[in-house]
């Protein structure tokens, strides 16, 4: 059964030895932390510091009936989360900025015999993990960034991009979505 409370001035849920923790981080963002490490604990900065800027509360976090959902706001950006643990991300005015790809979803119109889920996390040597994300695709979004690299196109939207550098390409790991958010 997953676990879904408020935590570390946060939001965190658990569910089959998987933790997400999604913080406040500056104006108008939030800070997603994902793993299956039994050792996680929230006040680890992982790769980013704390921010200053840090806007976000308890006060808003709202959790729903019989916790099995809950959202967390910072500003003009409102995430949430259900008890199966899919993520959804919205802005001020309620419309869908990014969501997470479940192929899995009950009664939905995008449903997989497959059972594809939106987020993987597979072991790697040393106590790691392997992240792989899925996001629902919107016909209207062009996605632009990452850096400088010698390719025909700016939309990166659909491409799959070695995050490495090298002579002739400098990788930046942050997109910038026409939706209206960034992701690092």
């Amino acid at each position: 059964m997953a676990v879904i409370k408020k935590a570390a001035n946060g939001l965190y849920w658990e569910h089959a030895a998987e933790h997400v923790l999604i913080q406040p981080w500056g104006k108008d963002s939030l800070r997603f932390r994902v793993t299956k490490n039994s050792h996680f604990t929230p006040d680890q900065d992982w790769a980013l510091a704390y921010s200053k800027e840090h806007t976000g509360s308890y006060d808003q976090i709202k959790l729903g009936e019989e916790a099995n959902s809950c959202a967390i706001s910072n500003g003009n950006i409102t995430a949430s989360i259900n008890r199966f643990g899919w993520l959804t991300i919205t802005n001020q005015d309620g419309k869908v900025l990014l969501e997470e790809r479940w192929q899995v979803k009950p009664g939905g119109k995008k449903t997989s015999p497959l059972g594809i889920p939106g987020r993987e996390l597979k072991p790697i040597i040393g106590g790691d993990y392997q992240a792989t994300l899925r996001f629902e695709d919107f016909d209207d979004e062009k996605i632009y960034g990452m850096g400088q690299r010698q390719e025909k196109q700016l939309n990166y939207k659909g491409c799959i991009l070695e995050l490495a550098k090298r002579n002739t390409q400098a990788t930046v790991p942050f997109v910038l979505s026409t939706r209206g958010y960034g992701f690092l």
